[in-house]
């Protein structure tokens, strides 16, 4: 791991975090109502056969499932976003704080558009946007989440890593009475 262990959450790392998920929503949220506002003519091309900008609505969940579920998701984004809260002081390295920011960044993203586009309890329909060929369409909060859950698989195999050469630097194969066994003997 990087050698940086956060015992408590400093204020420091509170900033950052803050600093992350207050910069994340208020891009999507504004990427959001920018496509709302420009795409009325239909979709853009941004690079022909490979990214357009394409405003659709989505009432579920990625790639179209639990359509009308919007409640659901949304306290289930309530849910994801105090269990990384909770779990803030165990993280380890600046790698997971970044991770765990971006994914909360996405889940209050989205949860936003449930709250404020919709007539009922988080039932708005969440705004999605990017379009790449063969994949449904999704935004910014969506690829926060991505990137998130990316930085902490790699924060895994990383600590993984470093524990593995941890226990190989504890392991001695010297054999009693002191002389290496990669030592010939010249007796």
């Amino acid at each position: 791991m990087c050698g940086v262990r956060i015992q408590t959450l400093r204020r420091p790392w509170l900033y950052e975090l803050i600093g992350i998920v207050g910069v994340v929503i208020a891009f999507d949220q504004w990427t959001k109502q920018w496509m709302e506002t420009n795409l009325a003519d239909g979709p853009i091309t941004v690079i022909d056969g490979v990214l357009w900008w394409s405003y659709t609505e989505n009432n579920g969940a990625a790639f179209g499932m639990l359509q009308g579920g919007g409640t659901l998701l949304g306290i289930a984004a309530l849910v994801a976003t105090a269990i990384i809260v909770w779990n803030l002081s165990s993280v380890e390295t600046p790698l997971e704080l970044v991770g765990l920011a971006l994914i909360m960044s996405g889940a209050l993203g989205n949860l936003v558009d449930r709250i404020v586009r919709g007539e009922g309890f988080l039932d708005g329909a969440v705004i999605d946007f990017i379009r790449v060929p063969d994949f449904p369409n999704f935004n910014v909060a969506d690829s926060a989440i991505t990137i998130g859950v990316v930085l902490l698989l790699a924060a895994t195999l990383r600590g993984r890593g470093a524990q593995e050469d941890a226990r190989s630097e504890l392991v001695d194969d010297t054999p009693p009475g002191g002389m290496s066994p990669n030592v010939a003997d010249n007796g």
